[in-house]
């Protein structure tokens, strides 16, 4: 007898069911993060042997609050550039920035080894975090490991990773990652109050490196509307308990940053840029944000901005029509709500870094992709394992592995920009010649190395960038000009010298080089007096300008201030214990106040930092002649 329709949709029900119990789940074999782990580490290992860039020395040279634990507390209490005195007022509550630095220093006090090797071990883990988090997402192995292995190899992280203060994206990302796997995983997991607790903690670490991980709730919440395989997230009145917490941390968090800031964001540039040119120039941001993902080429660690009206259309266009392609391509998959969360995670966290005011002078900084590259990362995997048959699948995994292979080439060869000042800024200013502060930073290398006519070269075109750029940067003029008066001051022009300083102090009259560079000159002309006026208010405003308590302290001993003197050259050596000139300052004032052996230690010292130093050589044939006839 013939079986009826019904008997067999039956029949075929019952042989699904029990093919779903006996079907093995996914799981992770041990290899793969392992995989992840070490290619995160093999992109990014030479920069362990990188020098100190851009402003890593202000960051950390410069800072002595990292150098004892005891300063903790202090961290969690003011501005990240507290530090560096009253010439910037930032709005950057990053106490575990400061902290990080504490715990780099202890390994290696100012080596810049201990601080590369906490960015690629960040990175590391950052990659790991990735993983966990695809996987919470999918529990697909394939996704998790193929999203792992881009975000480990991406060129777009080279300066996070490769450069000393990128750490915050890179603690910022290995928290926020973290706290999203643990939120997702608090929903089915047998104890989810730790697991609850868990993402609370990561979301609150993560703000504490850097405010963009205020976009977190955003992401947690919409992960709720996001299906496991069970085609549930939780019962809606659970949800808004899950929120609480999430509400909870973020006043915390206010309350804290505004204890230590006194406001809770800073105080924003005024642009000049109409409606319709603020919608276009954020429009082409975005689409920028995106191509750089996609297309990690051409990279460069300034882009000098300009709104959308000032832009040709052959630059504007490309950007914007990736982003309309980019969001026609969410649309199409909007019914699958796991690949259209990944697009979404993109647009979400780059969402901070889309008010032009609020950000740095270059609006557009390759760092600020960082967070958002994991939505990219898993979202190309995710994409080829939903809409491909297997034996394509198959077919594009080779696709894919030859992507990680070329994104791991890129970042191998990106990196050595990063390995010393000269390398980056060169690079950068082949890149935007229009970067002022790029060539005010090339002009002080070319200065140090006793190249006087390239380095007025740099500052005269970093003058000249400075007046053809669209936000204009007082500081950029300002740096030029101090250069420039210090050339002057150098070949003997002193009044030439006085008039460029002055310019800069009317700039700024709270910036401190101005005054160090008119201290100088005064002293130049035996005006002690008001060289030392002039000196202590410069130091006055930069406690850790290490060339202004040297000049200082050598006033001093002009005016027969021996102990005033000494208290200067020791302050500059606390802030750098490798300045030849402080040691030699600090022996000479030694020698003023009848102390000659230890005189004598502290040009010993200058001599070991600085072989061959004239003035320290004749001063120690000076001591031991002395200590003989003695």
């Amino acid at each position: 007898m013939k079986r009826s329709g019904t008997d067999k949709d039956q029949s075929r029900r019952r042989t699904d069911k029990e093919s779903l119990r006996t079907r093995k789940a996914p799981s992770i074999s041990w290899w793969q993060p392992a995989l992840v782990g070490l290619l995160a580490l093999l992109c990014f290992v030479q920069t362990a042997g990188y020098g100190f860039v851009w402003d890593d020395t202000e960051q950390i040279v410069a800072n002595s609050r990292i150098r004892s634990f005891a300063n903790v507390p202090t961290a969690f209490q003011e501005d990240f550039w507290a530090f560096y005195g009253s010439r910037i007022h930032g709005h950057y509550f990053r106490p575990l920035q400061t902290v990080s630095y504490m715990i780099a220093y202890a390994f290696g006090g100012l080596s810049p080894a201990p601080y590369h090797w906490l960015n690629i071990i960040l990175h590391v883990l950052a990659s790991l975090a990735c993983f966990w988090a695809g996987w919470e997402l999918f529990h697909s192995p394939v996704i998790c490991l193929w999203g792992g292995l881009l975000f480990a190899a991406h060129p777009m992280h080279t300066e996070s990773v490769a450069w000393i203060a990128g750490i915050t994206d890179l603690g910022c990302a290995l928290f926020y990652f973290a706290a999203l796997a643990a939120w997702r995983r608090s929903d089915r997991a047998a104890r989810p109050l730790f697991w609850m607790a868990l993402s609370a903690l990561g979301f609150f670490a993560a703000l504490l490196f850097k405010e963009t991980a205020v976009t977190f709730p955003a992401a947690a919440i919409a992960s709720d509307f996001v299906p496991d395989e069970n085609n549930a997230r939780g019962a809606p009145g659970a949800r808004w308990g899950r929120w609480a917490i999430l509400a909870v941390v973020l006043v915390l968090y206010v309350a804290l940053r505004m204890q230590a800031l006194g406001a809770l964001t800073g105080i924003s540039r005024s642009i000049p840029i109409g409606p319709v040119d603020r919608i276009l120039t954020t429009a082409f941001l975005l689409g920028f944000y995106l191509w750089k993902l996609a297309l990690p080429v051409w990279q460069n660690a300034y882009y000098v901005f300009l709104p959308a009206s000032r832009l040709p259309l052959s630059v504007l266009a490309p950007p914007i029509l990736f982003l309309l392609l980019y969001c026609l391509a969410a649309w199409r998959v909007r019914i699958n709500r796991k690949l259209l969360y990944l697009a979404g995670w993109v647009i979400v966290a780059l969402a901070p870094v889309l008010s032009i005011e609020s950000v740095g002078q270059n609006v557009f900084a390759e760092r600020y992709l960082y967070i958002p590259s994991l939505g990219f990362c898993l979202l190309l995997p995710a994409v080829a394992e939903s809409f491909l048959s297997a034996r394509a699948w198959a077919r594009t995994r080779t696709v894919v592995a030859t992507l990680v292979a070329a994104f791991a080439l890129l970042s191998f060869i990106r990196n050595p920009v990063w390995k010393d000042n000269e390398s980056l800024y060169s690079r950068t200013i082949a890149a935007s010649p229009d970067a002022a502060m790029m060539h005010q930073n090339l002009g002080i290398i070319r200065y140090q190395r006793g190249d006087r006519l390239a380095s007025e070269q740099q500052f005269e075109a970093a003058l000249e960038a400075e007046s053809r750029a669209y936000i204009r940067s007082p500081r950029d003029r300002y740096n030029a000009l101090i250069g420039l008066s210090t050339l002057d001051l150098d070949a003997g022009r002193l009044g030439q010298a006085w008039q460029r300083a002055g310019e800069a102090r009317s700039i700024n009259p709270d910036w401190e080089e101005a005054y160090r560079v008119l201290g100088t000159i005064r002293s130049r002309e035996s005006r002690d007096a008001e060289a030392e006026a002039l000196l202590s208010r410069a130091v006055a405003l930069k406690p850790s300008d290490v060339v202004a308590r040297v000049n200082l302290g050598s006033v001093l001993l002009f005016l027969r201030k021996p102990l005033e003197a000494e208290s200067q050259f020791r302050a500059a050596l606390e802030y750098d214990p490798e300045s030849a000139q402080a040691h030699l300052g600090a022996a000479m004032s030694s020698l003023q106040l009848g102390r000659r052996a230890e005189a004598l230690a502290q040009v010993k010292e200058a001599l070991r930092i600085q072989p061959g130093y004239p003035e320290a050589l004749a001063l120690a044939r000076q001591i031991e002649a002395g200590m003989a006839l003695k």
